[in-house]
């Protein structure tokens, strides 16, 4: 048999975003992979088999969304027989749910699992199936900068497929040139693999010399913080238009709605603009990490091998490196720790177990709906699913004795810890502002001296404020021990109390 190759997704539209996330993942490649076409994916043929990385929006099919020059497939899905695929930075569109989530092709993702999901709206989706997946983010954040310095380095202001409206008013606030860009080009659909990728490095190159980028595209925005490029997105052309495919982007990115733009109701200093926030760099280190630990290893996810108690399959440990290090940098064995928000237990199966703790309680209502933001529209059937992720981590854990399982808000669970009874707390549950301080106020006592609350997210607005505040409140009582925005420490938090005389 030839031997395997390795590929990666390529497009045949006219969005030369789509070509940014081809570059992304052919990064991690061998220069020989090979260009797998994302619309007639089911219908691929090669000599042998490609382990591919099948990321990118998949919506294009016969009844939706299809303008090629050319007729569609008989079929769009699943992948064909020849693929090996590695699912990572996948959106899923609602018009293709019936094809993917079809009962005879459901099962398909569940054998390819754990589903990277590029948005919260297809982890859902994936979750509401049974589908082990976890956030990976868009692999575009892992895009490397050339550095390349020439006589009009940061010179250019580009307007990315906006109005025409919002160009002049750039025009107006900037002594830089402004010059405006569409990712939509005609000709792309006529070129071969190697030459989109050529045209696409060259607006990439463009996007790292400008002085800033203003666009309604996320695959402008998202390469330009891989970049350092300041950038500014607008989501809608209207405020308080949620858009689920972006709405994830959101705290990594300046934003404002193009209304809010032109009124001049969100200030942007396009002479002078601001460094991009830092928290998707976890992103970025995670997805490079796990990048290349699947082309190391074969293409294979040794994690799926493990098994829980019973011959329950464990989930498939999601590449959050930097949680599984920098938690086991901190507990060690014989301790008794909490987790407050467990979902599937895949990160109390894969890294607060193997530390063999005296004891570990494993808090989480299962209740949809409590965050809405991330939970929207609430219904019975997204309960059920709730309620088969708890009874899945009962089996999972149901003959490791120093395992107990609350099924109940973090608050209610509190009374039932002794003051200074616990090593440490992982706070991983509700990400409010006011949910994430509630946590923090009421195990705080329950800690030991010397003992440590810790968590994650600390990017998000809520999580990260909260955390700052209880920091401020509690001078000389807690000490934070990392930087949450550190590549290395991968938007957790470790906050360590303190123990007579010292920390």
């Amino acid at each position: 048999m030839p031997e395997d190759r390795l590929g990666y997704v390529s497009h045949s539209t006219i969005n030369v975003g789509d070509d940014f996330q081809a570059i992304a993942a052919r990064q991690f490649l061998p220069a020989d992979a090979v260009a797998v076409d994302r619309e007639f994916i089911a219908e691929f043929t090669h000599a042998s088999r490609v382990r591919a990385v099948v990321s990118g929006w998949f919506m294009h099919e016969g009844r939706s969304y299809w303008d090629l020059p050319v007729a569609p497939p008989a079929r769009s899905w699943p992948p064909s027989p020849v693929i090996d695929p590695l699912f990572i930075s996948l959106h899923l569109t609602a018009t293709f749910h019936d094809t993917v989530f079809a009962p005879e092709h459901i099962d398909y993702l569940r054998q390819h699992a754990p589903i990277g999901a590029r948005d919260t709206y297809t982890l859902q989706s994936l979750q509401e199936h049974d589908i082990p997946s976890y956030y990976s983010g868009c692999l575009t954040l892992t895009l490397p900068s050339a550095s390349i310095d020439t006589p009009d380095s940061r010179e250019v202001v580009f307007v990315v497929d906006a109005e025409e409206a919002v160009a002049q008013h750039v025009r107006l606030r900037t002594s830089a040139r402004v010059e405006t860009i569409t990712h939509g080009r005609a000709i792309l659909q006529l070129l071969r693999p190697q030459h989109r990728l050529q045209y696409a490095e060259h607006i990439l190159r463009r996007y790292e010399r400008a002085k800033c980028v203003v666009t309604t595209r996320l695959h402008a925005a998202l390469p330009c913080l891989a970049l350092g490029t300041p950038v500014l997105l607008l989501p809608s052309k209207n405020r308080n238009w949620p858009n689920p495919r972006l709405s994830d982007y959101l705290e990594h990115l300046w934003h404002t709605s193009e209304e809010e733009l032109l009124a001049g109701e969100f200030a942007y200093a396009f002479d002078d603009p601001p460094p991009n926030p830092t928290t998707y760099l976890p992103l970025r280190g995670r997805l490079s990490r796990s990048m290349r630990a699947w082309v190391g290893r074969g293409g294979r996810d040794e994690s799926a091998d493990r098994h829980g108690a019973g011959g329950e399959e464990a989930p498939a440990f999601d590449g959050r490196f930097e949680r599984c290090d920098l938690v086991s940098s901190v507990i060690k064995p014989g301790d008794v720790g909490v987790e407050i928000g467990v979902l599937l237990g895949t990160f109390a199966y894969h890294v607060l177990l193997p530390a063999q703790p005296a004891q570990l309680y494993l808090i989480d209502p299962w209740l949809y709906g409590l965050q809405p933001d991330l939970e929207p529209d609430p219904t019975p059937e997204k309960q059920v699913a709730a309620d088969h992720y708890c009874e899945f981590v009962r089996r999972l854990f149901a003959q490791h004795s120093n395992v107990e399982i609350l099924r109940m808000r973090s608050q209610d669970a509190a009374a039932r810890f002794a003051d200074g009874s616990l090593d440490y707390v992982y706070i991983d549950g509700e990400h409010s502002h006011e949910a994430v301080t509630r946590d923090l106020r009421l195990y705080f006592p329950k800690v030991r001296a010397g003992g440590h609350l810790m968590g994650d997210d600390y990017g998000w607005s809520g999580v990260g404020a909260a955390v700052e505040e209880f920091l401020a409140a509690h001078v000389g009582e807690l000490k934070s021990l990392v930087d949450p925005y550190a590549t290395e420490s991968g938007g957790q938090f470790v906050l360590r109390k303190r123990a007579a005389g010292a920390f």
